[in-house]
């Protein structure tokens, strides 16, 4: 709000009166609503997530919708009815995943053109974005028009085995993986074998959607790595120029697993496929299809050495 002070003159006959006058003039709410972390295109069998931004001049009171598609094609609506009361307008820099907002599903299994949708109470049309789903016969052939290997679309650790074989054998190949925090929240890699003689890899890692990273880290990174090493259950891509590895792991986490974890008040650990903290009975691991393990140990009192158990679970494989 702007408060403009004036002073108007009235002269008179033997007067002269000096009057102020406040003219106040009120900024106008606007609004820009936007989409975040969607890519155009997907392969059956990638999950995708994404938010919602809104900034501009006003306030972020009000009722929110959102519309996607799931993996049979079925569209999730969520959303909430907001009743609000004079709420104070500012500029706003407004962030959905703030209020856990973060929708995610697996694309749809089926080839086509899809879309998700988000309406807010404050902008008066929803925003759209619209993305494309292909198999993987599709991509490859794309791919294969540019005289690159699309390793994609293999089931297991052997996608992985043909992206690491045309690095050793230096033939132009690509992947593209998702790497999950332990919180959970996607990754996504994009990895292209480059080079004659010597070959090298170059990546590309999209860190958006880390709600749980510092603001500054959520971006795209570039990097040049150069060797290739597999464990039991991932492939390091690492020697890298800008960060020390890159894990890829070929078996998916198990999402029952983490249903079971979560419903026996245990935190999931996305890297290594375990439960910790779980605060039931041992029995409830194994009743869940899982072993005890030690995460760690603890000296108690006289000298007892105490074992910090994990529930693992046997990584499913892709295949």
């Amino acid at each position: 709000m702007k408060t403009i002070h004036l002073i108007l003159l009235f002269v008179g006959i033997g007067l002269v009166a000096a009057i102020p006058i406040s003219f106040v003039f009120t900024q106008q709410s606007h609004y820009s609503l936007e989409i975040q972390g969607m890519k155009n295109t997907y392969v059956i069998g990638e999950e995708y997530s994404f938010y919602y931004t809104l900034s501009g001049y006003g306030n972020t009171c009000g009722t929110w919708f959102v519309w996607y598609p799931d993996q049979n094609g079925d569209i999730i609506h969520k959303g909430e009815v907001v009743d609000c009361h004079r709420p104070t307008n500012v500029d706003l820099s407004y962030d959905s995943r703030k209020d856990v907002r973060m929708f995610r599903s697996f694309v749809p299994n089926i080839e086509g053109i899809y879309n998700v949708t988000v309406s807010v109470e404050k902008v008066k049309e929803p925003v759209i974005h619209e993305f494309r789903v292909v198999s993987s016969d599709s991509q490859v052939k794309q791919v294969s028009d540019l005289n690159v290997q699309n390793c994609n679309g293999i089931d297991g650790r052997e996608e992985l085995e043909c992206f690491a074989n045309s690095f050793e054998s230096c033939n132009p190949a690509m992947i593209n993986y998702v790497i999950y925090t332990i919180e959970g929240d996607p990754g996504y890699l994009k990895a292209v074998v480059e080079g004659n003689n010597e070959c090298y890899i170059h990546i590309t890692f999209d860190n958006t959607q880390d709600r749980f990273s510092h603001p500054n880290d959520r971006i795209i990174t570039e990097d040049r790595c150069s060797n290739i090493e597999f464990t039991k259950h991932t492939m390091n891509i690492g020697d890298c120029d800008n960060f020390s590895d890159y894990q890829l792991n070929y078996q998916s986490p198990d999402w029952a697993s983490h249903e079971k974890c979560q419903s026996i008040g245990g935190e999931w650990n996305y890297e290594f496929h375990n439960c910790a903290g779980f605060n039931e009975p041992i029995e409830s691991c194994e009743n869940m299809g899982g072993t005890i393990s030690c995460m760690s140990h603890e000296q108690k009192g006289h000298g007892r050495d105490v074992c910090i158990a994990v529930c693992e679970f046997e990584v499913v494989d892709t295949k």
